[in-house]
């Protein structure tokens, strides 16, 4: 898959804690973005947003669901999670007032920082139940 090591990855379902311990918290579609807000605190939504958000080739607000699609939907589901990726590290450079995205050297160090204490090591994919992997 492109090169992508995802066997450290694992994914757990949402806690209700998570919207106090992560400063943003990404939705890939519109229903696990509803369950989102009605597990964050008020005082806390200004955290939650769609994925596709950070997007600078596509225009679809959500990512969809590759199994149901056609053959090339892997591709262009990766496609777009590059994308709004490399668009969520510009948004997070910008506003750390840093003019160009972090370096290969510091993806070790961006891992360590995104993992709760409790995640043993693995970066956690957070996810919600809803009968389906989690992205």
């Amino acid at each position: 898959m492109r090169g992508y090591d995802l066997s450290m990855l694992r994914a757990r379902k949402v806690a209700a804690a998570d919207m106090d311990y992560f400063d943003l918290v990404l939705a890939m579609d519109r229903a696990n973005l509803d369950t989102l807000r009605r597990l964050c605190p008020s005082d806390r939504q200004h955290r939650l947003k769609l994925f596709m958000h950070y997007a600078r080739q596509f225009d679809d607000d959500e990512v969809p669901d590759p199994y149901y699609g056609l053959g090339h939907g892997f591709d262009l589901v990766l496609d777009m999670v590059e994308d709004a990726a490399q668009g969520l590290l510009a948004s997070i450079c910008r506003e750390l007032g840093k003019d160009s995205l972090p370096s290969s050297s510091t993806e070790a160090n961006a891992e360590k920082m995104a993992s709760p204490p409790e995640a043993g090591g693995a970066l956690p994919v957070a996810g919600l139940e809803s009968g389906k992997s989690l992205h």
